[in-house]
């Protein structure tokens, strides 16, 4: 099987489902991983995967600020069955190995995920409401003026693995249609996800979803 080298783009949910997707990849063996960090976010020019997991083969991961090239786009989200998508799991599997990070964050009951700054998926009004219907909740995200106006407790960090890994250790998980939800949801099947639609809401992000919840017992979309 000839190795080929890939390229991604994003921050750390769109960093973690572009390398699943291509890992997965039936005769595909990629020997290398860079992340194109041309023309993007502070947040998206950091390879995050090292922090969390490491190849069981030699792969190389690398950062390339001069480049802006994408070997897989996430609006690209192949359809599959419940079946196809657990046997890419365990190809995935074979190649990469999750660290034991999980085990070091609290576990909290139910958690809200709110993003502010760089794209904002659900108002404030629409955050404040979610957490209205729960007696205890707890809020995470990157944007504390934001996250000051929500009725909950905030547990939000400077370190966004940190934050990711607390929605996956959650029994429960509202927010909107992120990748940074979506990666966690994938990575958390005993945490329940509930994620919420908007009026408007990018059709990609909608695509995707919409075909993650086909394959995720542990998702639903709110109505």
């Amino acid at each position: 099987m000839p190795y080929t080298k890939a390229n991604i783009r994003g921050a750390l949910g769109t960093q973690f489902m572009s390398i699943f997707i291509l890992s997965s990849e039936k005769d595909l063996a990629i020997n290398e991983f860079t992340l194109s960090a041309a023309s993007c976010v502070d947040h998206a020019k950091i390879l995050y995967v090292s922090q969390y997991m490491y190849p069981k083969d030699k792969i190389k991961l690398s950062v390339d600020n001069n480049s802006t090239a994408k070997s897989f786009n996430v609006s690209q989200w192949p359809e599959m069955t419940p079946e196809e998508y657990q046997e890419r799991w365990k190809r995935f599997n074979e190649k990469w190995e999750i660290t034991d990070f999980i085990e070091f964050v609290m576990k909290y009951d139910v958690i809200l995920h709110a993003r502010g700054t760089d794209r904002p998926f659900l108002s404030k009004d629409m955050l404040v409401d979610i957490a209205g219907k729960h007696d205890k909740i707890y809020v995470t995200g990157e944007d504390p003026e934001l996250t000051k106006h929500i009725p909950a407790h905030d547990i939000s960090t400077d370190d966004p693995v940190w934050d990711w890994f607390t929605l996956q250790k959650a029994n429960e998980v509202h927010g909107g249609c992120s990748t940074f939800m979506m990666s966690a949801a994938m990575l958390s099947p005993t945490t329940k996800f509930v994620f919420y639609k908007t009026e408007g809401m990018d059709p990609n992000s909608e695509k995707i979803i919409d075909r993650l919840v086909k394959v995720l017992p542990n998702a639903i979309i709110y109505n």
